[in-house]
């Protein structure tokens, strides 16, 4: 199963090295599976494998029981789980609330909940801190991800690249409004480019 077409995060540098690891270990492998049909196309443009050799398998939904949620004030929650990087889009996510107007950001309230790189959270947590958001920069209890889920009104997933997310499976599975970045792996698991749903990848001001 190819979840990633290259690595997260894989420096420029290195990615012909891979590429041609990837080639090498190509005669080993009858079948590849990959989870969308964008997912496909790149994987025989960047790796060059024979399309006939691919299979797209669309991932299945997380369905998970969450708390019901609690009325703890009427802001608007947003949150952003999972891993936190640069290719996530975090800093984006900073940069759109940045940009809201003092009487838009008092009717929010932002979290940001998930591992981080120490260099990329001293990078924008002052701002973030500025801005009122919350970051929780460690990994978090199962426990408490699905409290935060349960309360939250709006996921947000600024995604400079992805070819599959589970934080979208699981928002789904939990039946959670999402907003995102306009990827092509994301308009084709919605089912299409939604205007209240989608906004410009890489575009705070989209956003």
């Amino acid at each position: 199963t190819i979840h990633n077409i290259l690595p997260h995060n894989i420096q420029s540098k290195n990615t012909q090295t891979y590429i041609r690891n990837f080639q090498a270990a190509d005669k080993l492998v009858d079948k590849y599976v990959v989870h969308t049909y964008h997912s496909r196309d790149e994987a025989v443009s960047i790796l060059d494998i024979n399309k006939t050799k691919i299979e797209v398998v669309h991932h299945g939904i997380f369905e998970n029981q969450i708390p019901p949620k609690q009325a703890i004030n009427n802001t608007l929650k947003l949150l952003m789980f999972g891993t936190q990087s640069r290719y996530k889009g975090t800093d984006i996510f900073i940069e759109a609330i940045s940009k809201l107007p003092n009487e838009a950001k008092v009717k929010i309230s932002a979290i940001i909940a998930g591992p981080t790189d120490t260099e990329f959270y001293n990078s924008y947590n002052k701002l973030a801190v500025n801005n009122g958001i919350s970051w929780l920069p460690d990994r978090i209890s199962e426990e408490l991800l699905f409290s935060l889920i349960a309360q939250s009104d709006i996921v947000i997933l600024p995604y400079r690249s992805i070819p599959q997310s589970g934080v979208l499976l699981e928002a789904i599975g939990c039946e959670k409004l999402i907003i995102m970045s306009d990827l092509p792996s994301f308009v084709e698991r919605m089912g299409g480019k939604h205007e209240d749903m989608f906004f410009e990848t890489n575009n705070a001001d989209s956003l």
